[in-house]
């Protein structure tokens, strides 16, 4: 008789586990000159799942933030989206862009994350996938929403601004696809200057992330002994 302890855990690392029993899902071809070309990887559908469940949320988030919300704060959230977008693409691209042997010094001297920098930087097409793809593009989606709900909001505080809702429609339109690009413009030139120290500061930050993760499973191990 299975205890609470024996319960299979969340849906997605479930997904995982089940994905990674399934090899179909690593599709190779041959390049003209006989190497082999990944076409489709175990990957792919990891992330097209982790995407579908980043999306649900952040759409979820911002739809309690916008329903309902005064002007204001509409503004807001899509100040926050946009800035988020904008953070995700420049950890994205610092990943891409840095070098690898500055971290191998570091972790020579035991610098705190650079371990966890150098897993990064070897996995860098995932990493940046993620960033950039996954909850930077997720995030230029659902900032168009917000200026969707931004307009409704403008129109109704007042009957006179009905006649004008295309225009309002097109300039918050305009002006969030140009706060998006411009933020990402920005991010990217940080990310160019100062890769080593982003890509450092998400390793210690990982780092920190998997020891608080490896406490809480070492507790459920204990507990689940003595049950």
């Amino acid at each position: 008789m299975s205890n609470e302890g024996d319960r299979p855990g969340p849906i997605v690392p479930l997904l995982t586990v089940i994905l990674k029993k399934m090899p179909f899902y690593s599709r190779q071809d041959k390049k003209p000159n006989g190497k082999k070309m990944v076409i489709f990887t175990r990957w792919s559908l990891i992330i097209s799942i982790w995407t579908f469940f980043i999306a649900v949320g952040i759409s979820s988030i911002s739809d309690i933030l916008l329903r309902q919300s005064s002007l204001l704060l509409g503004f807001l959230t899509l100040i926050m989206i946009v800035l988020i977008g904008a953070l995700t693409d420049m950890i994205g691209v610092a990943i891409t862009a840095v070098d690898l042997p500055p971290f191998n010094a570091m972790a020579a001297k035991k610098v705190y994350g650079a371990r966890k920098c150098i897993h990064i930087i070897r996995n860098a097409d995932k990493y940046a996938n993620f960033f950039n793809d996954v909850v930077g593009d997720v995030a230029g989606y659902i900032a168009g929403f917000a200026g969707a709900s931004i307009v409704i909001e403008i129109v109704r505080l007042s009957d006179e601004m009905t006649m004008y809702e295309s225009v309002v429609s097109v300039l918050v339109a305009g002006l969030t696809s140009s706060a998006i690009v411009g933020s990402k413009a920005v991010g990217k030139n940080l990310a160019l200057t100062y890769r080593t120290e982003i890509v450092l500061f998400l390793g210690k930050f990982l780092t920190v992330v998997d020891t608080i993760f490896a406490y809480f499973k070492k507790i459920g191990s204990i507990s689940k002994k003595q049950s």
